[in-house]
């Protein structure tokens, strides 16, 4: 590639903190390039098709997206707010917390005063406590700048919230166990492990979703194409099927990446939206000093996941606008627990999807549980995607329909009857995270989060490369919200913040 094709930016990694990473850029006047290694672009915005019912793999819903609110302020700026297909879930309980084989479940409700309203009336003798959580969350959510639409320094590691667990807080808010295991009930949105778990984690994913709730209409990966437009629209450009392989250096600096084509892209600045340690293999270890490499390489992951897809027959299972959070008990809720034993799995979440063709009933649903990466052993050695077709071990797929049973033997304490509407069914393990997603261990989100060391698991966007920056989810926070504000945190190394931050502002 000659020097007049180089570009200002180029982005390894088409997840959603690459895609908006580009987007910013381009839309700010860069040459941008994104490379994807997959066949599909979206990381965990991916969908999958079969039986000609759409599934999502990663977001099964979004927050924060009401009029005014955070998230619908970015993705206003970005360009894709008014292209997407939602659906808001219900308001008096987008999510529902479940325990054992009781008949009662707990709602989780939009809007804070709704929020609380609906708490109340199961736990009116908490009252105080309900409000007193509501506070603190908005608290914790505060100090983040621009989580807030707001671009100022802050000193978050001198902070209280920061430097304190999950068990620790929700224990000091109530006396009320049950309260306490309602509160952390939907800890699979950040694979929470009550005495790990940094308190402001569960806040500001929660935030979120007190909020608002919306369903993507027919999948998630409207929110990438529409990205890609976007992008495409402003003179950047997407490739997929475009792995990175290695970088080359001219003095200190990149000066090209190099597919596993061959092909070589030159940029003047990159960034990476992979996975931390995928990083470290791409641009080279002896690039970076050797404390720096020890701290990725040592840092530990999120837990991983096992899902179940369903398909029910046609007009056969009414459609159910929220989410159920089901536990065995209710210590399960505190812990992302994924070894296979007779108690497995523990926690589950039952979402279904949504379609404009059939309001009434539902065309299928997913249901996802922790499983550890170690369960993958037998069968590390192999690969499967679209991109680089692979075949596993009969007994992969064995393991993999023992525990499709497991989970739906666990669900039919929620719903007697589910197995007589179910058409077809199909699984995802951590294997198949890792190979689509390119997290090393299939993790739900990457990096895990610590509250002993907080410095050691928040990653810097800067690298001791002068050109290269990082994004995604191991860097900042997960979640659609968590990392579209770290994809404006890394632009803003390259970008006039405050013009940006008008913008943001301006919007209606």
């Amino acid at each position: 590639m000659s020097e007049q094709t180089k570009y200002d930016v180029v982005i390894i990694g088409g997840g959603i903190g690459g895609l908006a990473s580009a987007c910013i850029l381009a839309k700010e006047g860069k040459r941008v390039i994104v490379l994807e290694k997959n066949h599909q672009i979206g990381g965990n915005l991916q969908v999958f098709s079969r039986d000609k019912v759409v599934f999502d793999t990663g977001v099964h819903y979004i927050g924060a997206l009401s009029e005014g609110q955070n998230l619908d302020r970015f993705f206003k700026y970005l360009g894709i707010r008014e292209g997407l297909q939602l659906k808001q879930m219900e308001v008096n309980g987008a999510d529902r917390i479940h325990f054992g084989e009781e008949s009662v479940s707990y709602p989780i409700g939009q809007g804070y005063d709704n929020f609380a309203a609906q708490l109340i009336a199961h736990f009116p003798e908490e009252e105080k406590a309900v409000k007193h959580y509501c506070k603190l969350i908005k608290e914790v959510c505060s100090a983040f700048p621009l989580y807030n639409l707001k671009y100022e320094s802050a000193d978050y590691f001198t902070a209280e919230f920061f430097t304190r667990n999950l068990k620790d807080v929700i224990s000091e808010l109530t006396d009320n166990k049950r309260l306490r295991s309602v509160l952390v009930g939907n800890s699979l949105l950040y694979a929470g492990q009550s005495s790990l778990t940094p308190f402001y984690v569960h806040a500001l994913v929660v935030d979120g979703y007190i909020n608002s709730a919306y369903r993507c209409i027919n999948g998630s990966s409207q929110i990438a194409k529409l990205l890609i437009k976007e992008i495409r629209k402003h003179g950047g450009e997407v490739r997929k099927r475009a792995e990175v392989s290695s970088a080359s250096y001219l003095d200190q600096h990149i000066e090209s990446v190099t597919l596993t084509t061959g092909e070589k892209i030159y940029g003047d600045f990159f960034i990476n939206s992979t996975h931390p340690k995928a990083m470290l293999s791409i641009f080279g270890t002896n690039r970076f000093r050797k404390p720096y490499v020890s701290r990725i390489m040592g840092l530990k992951n999120t837990q991983s996941s096992f899902s179940v897809h369903l398909k029910f027959k046609p007009n056969s299972f009414p459609y159910l606008n929220h989410n159920f959070y089901h536990h065995k008990s209710e210590e399960e809720a505190w812990e992302a627990v994924g070894v296979i034993d007779e108690n497995w799995p523990r926690t589950l979440m039952f979402s279904m999807t949504t379609s404009e063709e059939n309001p009434i009933f539902a065309e299928a649903a997913s249901i996802i549980t922790y499983m550890d990466f170690e369960e993958m052993k037998p069968w590390l050695n192999s690969f499967n995607t679209v991109t680089i077709p692979g075949e596993r071990p009969a007994s992969y797929y064995a393991f993999k329909n023992k525990c499709e049973n497991k989970v739906l033997d666990e669900l039919e304490k929620l719903f007697p009857d589910i197995r007589l509407h179910i058409e077809s069914v199909y699984s995802s393990t951590p294997l198949t995270y890792k190979d689509y997603i390119g997290d090393p261990s299939g993790s739900m989100y990457g990096v895990q989060k610590e509250y002993t060391n907080p410095m050691s698991t928040m990653i810097d966007p800067r690298t001791k490369i002068p050109n290269l920056l990082l994004t995604g989810q191991s860097i900042n926070l997960h979640g659609v919200l968590g990392v579209t504000v770290s994809a404006f945190a890394t632009c803003f190394h390259l970008i006039d913040p405050n013009d940006i931050m008008k913008k943001l502002t301006q919007i209606k």
